[in-house]
């Protein structure tokens, strides 16, 4: 799909920076693959597909949908510093999933899996200063140091992120390369736009932002863009969900509960992190136990 409202900053989308390595993967053009997306979530043809729609899974979603954090930020009512606090903990997050892709290669079984786990890793640059997130924290008023903290304290990231963060690491460096994807896909994949089975977010929110609380617009619709429209990253759920398929096509009862559960955390612990910057309180002593 291609959207005119947002288009990329040239030389910044981070996708295409080693591109070769998922055309290898994936030869087919932009509009095919989109319109395979958006056939294989209208007509429910992928087990990742039928395993929103589960009951549980699906009352998880739609609370994701419909959280206040987003709501409130697409209607401008969202305090500044909950989005602050989210724009610190996202970019925790993404330090800590890039240096956790790589480990996905290993445990791989077969040429192909390892190939399409390497493929991943590749379409993120690792160190995390390289993406659009970090200019638009920067003008957002965020120093570099802080931002940079964000990657090497790990004190900042609330527990909710760690947790997170942590059960993606144990899955994708030990697990099948379904169980992987599994733990994490529900991130990439409600972030983009809903014919392919998406939450919209990255636009709802980043429009936001920009609509009431002055962030730069550059900045905000190129991440809006590498989220919600950009190629990789339609080649990045599409690959994640071909091989969790296959994976379910084996038969193989105990891989096929293994993605199931992970996939369910995955959700819950999506919703963590829309709902940890939302209830956080800083004036307020953080209780034992809390995720946030």
């Amino acid at each position: 799909m291609v959207n005119q409202e947002f288009k990329p900053i040239e030389g910044l989308v981070y996708g295409q920076t080693n591109k070769a390595w998922y055309t290898i993967i994936h030869p087919k053009s932009r509009e095919e693959l989109a319109k395979e997306l958006k056939e294989e979530w209208e007509n429910k043809l992928t087990f990742l597909d039928r395993l929103r729609e589960e009951k549980e899974i699906a009352r998880i979603v739609d609370k994701i949908d419909n959280h206040p954090f987003v709501t409130e930020i697409e209607d401008g009512t969202l305090p500044v510093e909950k989005w602050k606090t989210y724009i610190i903990q996202n970019q925790a997050y993404i330090a800590r999933i890039v240096k956790t892709w790589p480990s996905g290669v290993v445990p791989a079984i077969g040429r192909k899996n390892a190939k399409r786990m390497f493929a991943l890793a590749q379409q993120i640059p690792f160190d995390v200063s390289e993406h659009s997130f970090w200019q638009m924290a920067l003008d957002a008023g965020f120093t570099n140091e802080q931002l940079r903290a964000a990657e090497e304290n790990p004190d900042v990231a609330f527990p909710a992120g760690r947790a997170y963060a942590d059960f993606m690491a144990a899955e994708w460096a030990t697990g099948h390369s379904a169980a992987a994807i599994a733990s994490y896909i529900a991130c990439p994949w409600t972030y983009t736009r809903r014919e392919i089975g998406g939450l919209d977010l990255t636009e709802r929110v980043f429009k936001g932002l920009v609509k009431h609380y002055g962030v730069n617009k550059k900045w905000a619709y190129q991440f809006i863009y590498e989220e919600g429209y950009a190629e990789w990253h339609d080649v990045h759920v599409k690959i994640g969900k071909e091989i969790v398929n296959e994976a379910y096509e084996s038969g193989d009862k105990n891989l096929i509960h293994t993605i199931r559960s992970n996939f369910k955390r995955n959700c819950e612990q999506e919703f963590m992190f829309w709902n940890a910057p939302y209830k956080h309180d800083p004036s307020k002593e953080r209780e034992i136990g809390s995720y946030y």
